[in-house]
């Protein structure tokens, strides 16, 4: 089983890596970069603000906190602790991989790092922006798939590093979510009693 698994991810990468047009190379290249994504975040921040006005502070301070904990755990805790090579190190199927711009990232890839940053901060917005009900917020779900799959086009990861992050990063996002909203209702008594 796990063999079959290991073969349907390279398998994976080769197939969609393989894929690669200049379009295509351009395009993931770019998404995958984080400064892409500063407008879209300042956006997001806007929202934020107008749904929690005074409050607005606390999801900042949980977004930073959820950030740092996804972060830590893929790149400081996981990956030097399961040390599997990325694609394109893996001696086997590296000299198969088209590499866009040089590109290799680290060394080690399980779990990605991006996955499981953007999987929480999307996690964690939507279920902090629900009762807003903004009808655009599936559109979060579209954006965090696209920056995962691009580490797959690019070959510096496999699906499964892309699972594991993303599957890390939601249970982050629940756990801190959790915290925001009950730190959340304790200012909002506050202020009422204040008031």
């Amino acid at each position: 089983m796990i063999e079959k698994l290991k073969d349907f991810d390279a398998d994976f990468v080769l197939f969609f890596n393989g894929l690669h047009t200049a379009f295509l190379d351009s395009f993931f290249f770019t998404i995958s970069k984080t400064f892409v994504w500063i407008p879209l975040y300042l956006l997001l921040l806007y929202f934020v603000f107008r749904h929690y006005k005074k409050h607005s502070w606390l999801a900042l301070v949980c977004i930073a906190l959820l950030i740092t904990a996804s972060d830590q755990f893929a790149s400081g805790f996981i990956k030097p602790l399961v040390l599997r090579y990325r694609p394109t190190h893996n001696e086997y199927i590296s000299p198969m991989i088209h590499l866009v711009n040089g590109y290799t990232g680290g060394l080690y890839g399980f779990i990605s790092s991006h996955a499981a940053n953007v999987f929480a901060l999307t996690t964690f917005l939507v279920i902090i922006l629900r009762e807003a009900k903004y009808k655009w917020l599936w559109v979060l779900w579209v954006w965090a798939t696209l920056v995962s799959l691009s580490r797959i086009y690019l070959g510096v990861h496999y699906p499964s590093d892309i699972l594991g992050g993303a599957i890390a990063g939601m249970f982050f996002a629940w756990i801190i979510s959790k915290v925001f909203f009950v730190a959340y209702s304790k200012l909002n008594k506050k202020s009422l009693n204040i008031n």
